[in-house]
C-alpha cells in the first residue's frame, strides 16, 4: 500500500474541520461551494500523523507493544519454551541483548516449530520513508 491510498484510510481528528475547493470536473455543484473532508487525503499536513495513529491503534489491538524508546517500533514477543520461564518484556529483551546470547531450543521443547530460539519475536517498524518487518518465527508472520 502506498502513501496515496494509505492516507485516505485515516479519519480526521474529532472536531477537526477541513474544507477544500471543488476539484476540476465537478460541474454538478456551483462554483461558490466547497467540500468538507471526512478523511485525510494526500497533501494535508496532518495526514501522516493521522495515519500513524490509525496504524498504532491496529497494532496495539493486535497485541503488539509500542516501544518506549522508539515510538515507531511495535513488538510482539512470546515465550517459545513449552515448560520454561515467563517471557520478558520487549524492552528487557532488547536492552539486555537477549537476542545476541539466545541458545537454540530442542524441537521437542518448542511452542513454535519454526523458531529455534527461546523467544519468538515479531518487530514492525513504521517510519515515514521506510517500513520494515523482522521476525524469527514463521508462525507469527502467517498469523499476523
Amino acid at each position: 500500500m502506498d502513501a496515496l491510498s494509505a492516507f485516505i484510510l485515516s479519519k480526521l481528528a474529532v472536531g477537526e474541520h477541513v474544507y477544500m475547493k471543488m476539484p476540476k470536473g465537478f460541474d454538478t455543484l456551483q462554483d461558490t461551494h466547497c467540500l468538507s473532508l471526512n478523511r485525510c487525503i494526500y497533501g494535508l499536513c496532518q495526514s501522516p500523523r493521522a495515519f500513524f495513529m490509525l496504524t498504532r491503534e491496529v497494532y496495539i489491538n493486535a497485541g503488539f507493544t509500542q516501544l518506549k524508546s522508539d515510538k515507531c517500533v511495535f513488538v510482539k514477543i512470546e515465550n517459545n519454551i513449552i515448560v520454561g520461564p515467563a517471557s520478558l518484556s520487549p524492552e528487557d529483551v532488547i536492552n539486555h541483548g537477549a537476542f545476541v546470547s539466545m541458545s537454540n531450543v530442542p524441537p521437542a521443547q518448542r511452542i513454535y516449530p519454526s523458531c529455534p530460539h527461546s523467544v519468538a519475536a515479531l518487530f514492525i517498524i513504521v517510519y515515514v520513508d521506510n517500513n520494515a518487518l523482522r521476525y524469527n518465527c514463521d508462525e507469527h508472520v502467517s498469523n499476523a
